[in-house]
């Protein structure tokens, strides 16, 4: 049995705080940027905006139609002065069988309940997503680091083969390869610019900030933090069932299960009431009471046909059920994967690469300065360190992004 340790890792992509962040800057932390999206992210504010509209459509569902009220008169004739045999008023209301109505009511119950499973499953979505965003900026922002450090290794090397020219053991063939290596470095460093900016700004309209908020000197931490506990494999896969997208579809199966038995009360007659009073010309001394049944003659045609269609949308929710719970599972299956993968790699850049690869780089320069190795030994060195570095961070950058995707399926924070 496989377990999911979590340990106390930080992620310190750029080392020391930047000194950016040492001024007046606003500092956005991540705590701050999910609170702020849980507050205005519009496809949440969206579906708050649907529950407000579902959670009242039960006053439009009651079956009751609006009351009619008559006045009659009988027995009129041309006869001066007008006699009359009989004359009424009469209040009348209609609504559906009540068994019909409760059905309905059990529907939109159950469809709210399915909206705010919803809107839950959404606020989780949103947070994985801002924290996931917040991630990619602290990569990034490592990255524009790294590529700072490439630009200098690479102005360090042009320096070195720029000597070993003068004095007369290099060729120009090498200084000119070094000095466009150094140019590469340059674009390289825009590049990394580019993508911490574009991370910025998804960050920021996915939070749901106004354009007039997306600040540059908006700061952001430097490091993420997890909370040091262990969870089986297993345990994720548990929760399968009470996740709240699960209970979502869950609840709509069960709305249209009430739908189905809504339409089939369509057989049943609709009522019809009245009150009546009544003046035989002695004035309103007498009362009366009617009812009546509307009779579905037709629901062979009308109603039988709409049986079908609550039966077909009751099994295309049970099959979006299933679709959910197949998609949960394997969103599961995939980050704690990805998650006991990324670790492996961390532990073997902390335990052998690492030391390994600076030391390597450090001989290596050593020996091009004293003329013992070429330049292409020195470039593989190099290369050979900072990919080492670039591994190392992308899998440290995927151990939270897996981390954090875990969160929603586990119920708990593992990722601050």
């Amino acid at each position: 049995m496989k377990r999911l340790v979590i340990p106390l890792l930080i992620l310190s992509m750029l080392g020391s705080r930047p000194a950016a962040a040492q001024d007046d800057s606003p500092l956005l932390t991540l705590k701050e940027a999910v609170d702020i999206a849980l507050k205005i992210n519009p496809s949440i504010r969206k579906m708050e905006a649907l529950i407000e509209g579902k959670a009242v459509e039960w006053k439009t569902a009651t079956g009751l139609s609006d009351p009619e009220i008559s006045y009659a008169r009988e027995g009129i004739s041309a006869i001066d002065p007008m006699p009359f045999s009989e004359q009424r008023f009469a209040i009348q209301q209609e609504f559906d069988f009540p068994l019909t109505t409760f059905y309905r009511l059990k529907r939109i119950l159950n469809e709210k309940q399915a909206r705010e499973k919803e809107l839950e499953a959404l606020r989780r979505e949103v947070t994985v997503k801002v924290k996931s965003y917040y991630a990619e900026i602290i990569s990034a922002n490592y990255y524009r680091k790294l590529r700072a450090d490439v630009y200098k290794l690479t102005q360090e090397l042009v320096g070195a083969v720029r000597l070993r020219v003068e004095s007369g053991v290099g060729t120009y063939i090498d200084q000119l390869s070094s000095e466009l290596r150094l140019t590469q470095a340059e674009n390289e460093q825009y590049e990394a610019e580019r993508v911490f900016h574009e991370a910025r700004y998804r960050l920021f309209n996915y939070m749901g900030l106004n354009p007039d908020e997306q600040r540059y000197d908006i700061n952001f931490q430097d490091t993420l933090r997890t909370h040091n506990e262990l969870i089986e494999q297993e345990v994720a896969l548990y929760t399968l069932e009470s996740q709240p997208l699960y209970q979502s579809a869950k609840a709509l199966v069960t709305a249209s299960g009430f739908g189905i038995r809504e339409a089939r009360s369509g057989y049943l007659p609709d009522i019809r009431v009245g009150y009546l009073a009544q003046d035989f010309g002695t004035g309103y001394h007498f009362r009366g009471l009617e009812t009546g049944l509307r009779i579905p003659l037709w629901g062979l045609l009308t109603v039988d046909g709409e049986v079908k269609q609550a039966q077909s949308i009751q099994k295309q929710n049970l099959w979006e059920q299933k679709s959910i719970e197949l998609t949960i599972k394997e969103k599961i299956e995939l980050a704690w994967h990805g998650y006991d993968n990324s670790q492996v790699t961390i532990h073997l850049y902390q335990t052998q690469l690492r030391d390994k690869s600076e030391k390597l780089l450090e001989l290596t320069r050593e020996a091009y300065r004293l003329g013992q190795i070429d330049l292409l030994k020195l470039i593989e060195a190099q290369q050979l360190f900072l990919t080492s570095q670039e591994k190392y961070y992308d899998a440290l950058r995927n151990y939270y992004l897996r981390l954090i995707e875990l969160e929603q399926f586990v119920n708990q924070e593992l990722v601050y």
